[in-house]
């Protein structure tokens, strides 16, 4: 109901013969956005993690998922962050206060948004790190590092809530798409990793 909502706004806007006609797009957006953050506000207690779903057992089962991964470092992930290094620990601190922070919002853009702030912190850690820009093929691997240091609580619910009530088009395009798109990579990749796989 509430991704039909979407549509319906959005095609309202677009309608020619009202006098949105000749609103700039960035500005219809804007107002996308707005219609987005009312409705998830006010609906928000009875939205996230409902009892209808098994949000809350996920969470559970992930966040002592991680708790059991507590020995792995960076060079378990082939990562080239640097624990010793006092300035990239100091932004590893500030991508994991950006991740956590993600539970303390109502809405789903405010919580891509967290998402969005972590990850650009950990290619700033990376740039640090590798004294230049840093590969898709090193952030995975560092974004997988900052949420196994960061353990997120409701890290399940939260991501579910994403899908199920963000404005689609922000989490399947551009930067916060590509960035929610990793994070839903490394909690699979945690999810599913063994001993093994990283000897």
């Amino acid at each position: 109901l509430i991704q039909n909502g979407y549509t319906r706004f959005a095609d309202f806007m677009d309608t020619k013969d009202l006098s949105f006609t000749d609103t700039p797009p960035e500005v219809k957006s804007q107002a996308l956005d707005f219609f987005e953050k009312c409705i998830m506000t006010h609906h928000y207690k009875h939205l996230f993690s409902p009892q209808s779903t098994d949000d809350e057992e996920k969470d559970q089962i992930i966040q002592k998922r991680i708790r059991q991964l507590n020995w792995i470092n960076a060079k378990h992930l082939v990562c080239k962050i640097d624990e010793v290094n006092e300035t990239a620990r100091d932004l590893v601190y500030t991508s994991i206060t950006e991740l956590v922070a993600m539970d303390s919002f109502a809405t789903p853009q405010e919580k891509l948004e967290c998402i969005v702030s972590c990850c650009r912190s950990i290619f700033n850690l990376l740039k640090h790190t590798c004294d230049g820009p840093a590969s898709a093929d090193e952030f995975l691997p560092a974004l997988i590092f900052v949420v196994l240091k960061a353990n997120p609580v409701r890290l399940h619910s939260n991501i579910n809530y994403i899908n199920r009530f963000s404005n689609a088009n922000r989490i399947m395009s551009g930067e916060t798409g590509y960035y929610f798109t990793n994070l839903s990579c490394a909690i699979s990749f945690i999810e599913n990793l063994t001993f093994e796989s990283v000897q």
